[in-house]
């Protein structure tokens, strides 16, 4: 069932909704992606599998935006964006 977003009044999300992650992969990689769900899930070896992909996708996420933040700010989270959208296109250097 589809969990309600719920928003702040300044439009920010509030602590524990959800939304659908807008990027872009490999065709290859997302195969690969949804292959390792399934290979964890089946094998008898792993303690405790992705119960799913979203799951599995939610936890390296933030493995990787820890690591980011370890590296490049402190250990901190990183400020704000100042505008709600990121742009599109190449990256900003």
């Amino acid at each position: 069932m589809n969990e309600p977003i719920r928003q702040t009044a300044d439009g920010g999300r509030t602590a524990g909704t959800k939304s659908k992650l807008p990027a872009y992969v490999a065709d290859e990689l997302l195969e690969r992606l949804r292959n390792t769900v399934v290979g964890l899930q089946r094998s008898p070896e792993v303690k405790t599998p992705p119960p799913s992909l979203s799951a599995f996708v939610a936890t390296a996420i933030e493995t990787a935006v820890k690591e980011a933040e370890e590296e490049h700010n402190s250990g901190r989270p990183f400020p704000p964006r100042p505008h709600r959208r990121l742009k599109t296109g190449p990256p900003i250097t």
